[in-house]
């Protein structure tokens, strides 16, 4: 007894420490009617009441509560398991596994694991899941599942569907950048091949002007020719880096509920952009392609050759980008081995270069300047022609933005080896400085912080926060307390240690209506934490892979370990890294037609969950209770969890261990009888019902509504 004193104020003194260090998400006020500490000693809500309590915490921040973690919070408080989670140095990734699973492959000829040949999307979701079931940066991964819904490229898109490596990466850029900082995470996203290939900023080219008896352009008044048969730069990255990933479409306050409006259009709001910016924008983002890095490269022991020279000699550096433009259209080697096992060279998904060549740098084919419309004869310029300077204006709700970038210096239009090494390298930081200045002004722009606050919180807490909970998730963005703008570890803190967020389920100040509906594909990883599930795979990585005997850089650790469905979007309208479009699976404004449109909420998830998707999911779920125990029966009444077929696990995907069955039933009775709505049989009608409700709770009024669309 005397031990448990002293350790409980140990933890209690702890958390009064924590609550001392100098962060934005400690409550800054306490509204009337909480219960705080007037010195700020202690974090609102630092130790949860009950376990009820800690679950609902661990369901907002992780994939999912578990028996383990809820002690765990409960014992140390929110405060410092949450900073042990953003501070841990764990980082899961992806790629580097699923390279290392392809090069264990034998050849096609031969196959030995369960008769893969080759990595695809399959094996990239299988990781996913095991990662989301088992990682220990839980809090990192969960927060890079909400911003690839806001960040977004597809594997359903056609450029993406057969490259699982290059999904992997990018899997592994939102996670590496998910508690770093937004901006970075937009820049990489910006020179991201995934995303080139996805918006097409990939060899996405300028406009090319040829002056007049030059380049086959016939001499005559000043008469110019468009080059590359007239195509303009591609402007999808320009636009929905703006609308989505950033700025957003209307100049908004802190609150993000605040628009501004446009005293040139009666009952019109400021918009933050206009056709021009895209325009100028999209200038920018071209002679992006893939990087062309001379030499061999060491894949998971699998050593790739590439040659980026012209007419078969070496090229070294930057120089690659001008001794030989066709690397500007070269594609990166794949696999050496025949049918090969879906290694690809990094060149595939390392950032991608700039090809001053290719890059709008405000000159002819010449190297001439691009001259001042004005100057010339009527129809002199071919249509579409850009002017020389690349000229950005994004409005604010306190003015505008404007950037204006004019022609390199020096001819950046040159090739081969009529420029300098020193020229070479100005006109590549022509080129990629522009792109950050560009990233960097979206970034700075007012709109961004409540942008991003605001879709993080719906991601993570509740489908219709307040305007001051925004605006303090967004002032956590703008400073995280040391002078840091976009630092996540700072949005992180303020959304799930917010006075809104954890106060107490039942509190008279909680709003009836808050909270959100568990994303379908989470009501499957959620169950599969909370009991327990393993996968029956237990294959390791072999010492040495099967082709050239090379050592394989993850020998004897687990290998592949296969979870559920592989096509989750039949039944869970979900994939992950697969939404149907750069719009996500559901838009953040959307509004359930009926008693939720009429109160004026917004339910995000409800625009997946229906009458079809909520039943095809439950069947789902249950099916996964008792699959592969007794011949793939998925009935767990039928004996399939007694007798000797009870200990033959499946072993090729996840199951339960019996005990855990066995304790469904008694757990899911507590849980929220009330619910039971689907007619099924008492186990199938408990185990939708625990996956169904939100993780707060909505109005009384609304509820039998939302229980039947679901």
């Amino acid at each position: 007894m005397f031990t448990q004193r002293i350790l409980r104020f140990f933890v209690v003194l702890a958390g009064a420490c924590y609550a001392l260090a100098p962060t934005p998400a400690r409550a800054q006020t306490c509204p009337v009617g909480d219960t705080c500490f007037s010195d700020s000693f202690e974090l609102p809500f630092n130790f949860p009441a009950n376990d009820a309590e800690a679950a609902r915490f661990l369901n907002q921040a992780t994939f999912g509560a578990t028996a383990a973690d809820i002690s765990a919070v409960r014992n140390q408080s929110i405060g410092i398991w949450l900073d042990n989670q953003l501070n841990s140095g764990t980082t899961t990734l992806s790629r580097p596994f699923l390279e290392a699973f392809a090069a264990s492959l034998p050849a096609a000829s031969n196959p030995n694991y369960f008769g893969i040949t080759t990595v695809g999307q399959d094996q990239r979701l299988h990781r996913w899941y095991d990662v989301a079931v088992t990682a220990p940066d839980q809090v990192r991964q969960r927060v890079a599942w909400a911003l690839s819904q806001i960040v977004i490229t597809s594997d359903r898109d056609d450029f993406l569907q057969n490259e699982p490596v290059m999904m992997a990466e990018w899997n592994d850029i939102i996670v590496r950048n998910a508690l770093g900082n937004y901006r970075d995470l937009i820049r990489e996203v910006t020179f991201s091949p995934m995303m080139g290939r996805y918006l097409t900023t990939m060899r996405n080219r300028k406009f090319e002007l040829r002056r007049p008896g030059f380049d086959g352009c016939p001499a005559g008044p000043g008469i110019f020719c468009a080059g590359n048969n007239g195509v303009q730069p591609d402007e999808n990255y320009a636009r929905e880096v703006m609308q989505l990933f950033t700025i957003g479409l209307l100049a908004r306050d802190q609150t993000f509920y605040g628009v501004t409006p446009d005293s040139t259009s009666p009952n019109g709001f400021l918009s933050t952009y206009d056709e021009e910016a895209i325009s100028g924008l999209a200038r920018v983002f071209t002679g992006l392609a893939h990087d062309s890095t001379q030499g061999s490269a060491n894949v998971a022991g699998v050593v790739m050759n590439r040659n980026c020279g012209s007419g078969g000699t070496a090229c070294t550096g930057i120089g690659c980008r001008f001794t030989n433009t066709q690397n500007f259209f070269a594609e990166p080697p794949r696999d050496p081995l025949m049918n090969g096992r879906g290694i690809v060279h990094p060149d595939w998904y390392r950032p991608m270069v700039c090809y001053p060549r290719y890059n709008d740098n405000g000159r002819d084919t010449t190297g001439g300047e691009l001259p001042d419309p004005s100057s010339l004869p009527a129809g002199a310029l071919p249509p579409g022609t850009p002017t020389a300077n690349k000229i950005i204006d994004l409005n604010t709700s306190t003015g505008s933005i404007s950037i204006v970038q004019g022609p390199s210096t020096p001819n950046c239009h040159a090739t081969g080896n009529a420029l300098s090494a020193a020229d070479q390298q100005a006109c590549v930081n022509y080129c990629e400085n522009n792109i950050r200045a560009a990233v960097d002004a979206l970034f700075n722009h007012p709109n961004t912080p409540p942008m991003v606050a605001r879709q993080m919180i719906q991601r993570l807490v509740t489908s219709n926060p307040t305007p001051q909970y925004v605006a303090r998730v967004a002032d956590a963005f703008v400073d995280n307390g040391a002078g840091v703008r976009g630092d996540m570890k700072a949005v992180v803190r303020a959304i799930l240690l917010d006075a809104e967020a954890r106060r107490s389920f039942n509190a008279p100040l909680t709003d009836v209506n808050f909270g959100k509906v568990r994303e379908p594909i989470l009501k499957l990883v959620a169950l599969w934490r909370h009991f327990g599930a393993v996968s029956g795979d237990t294959a390791v990585f072999p010492a040495t892979n099967p082709q050239g005997g090379a050592a394989s850089p993850l020998a004897g650790q687990p290998s592949l370990r296969r979870w559920g469905p592989t096509n989750p979007q039949d039944n869970y309208q979900q994939r992950p890294l697969g939404a149907p479009s750069v719009f996500n699976f559901y838009e953040p404004d959307y509004k359930q037609p009926g008693q939720i449109t009429q109160a004026g909420l917004f339910s995000p998830e409800m625009q997946i969950i229906h009458e079809v998707t909520s039943v095809g999911a439950a069947n789902d779920l249950f099916a996964r209770i008792c699959s592969g125990y007794g011949g793939n029966s998925n009935n767990c009444s039928s004996g399939a969890l007694s007798g000797p077929t009870a200990t033959t696990p499946p072993n090729d995907g996840a199951y339960f261990p019996v005990a855990q069955v066995n304790l469904m039933p008694s757990v899911m009775t507590l849980i929220n009888p009330a619910h039971n709505y689907l007619n099924l049989n008492p186990m199938h009608a408990k185990l939708s019902t625990w996956l169904v409700p939100t993780v707060a709770k909505l109005a009384p009024r609304r509820e039998s509504n939302c229980a039947s669309r679901r």
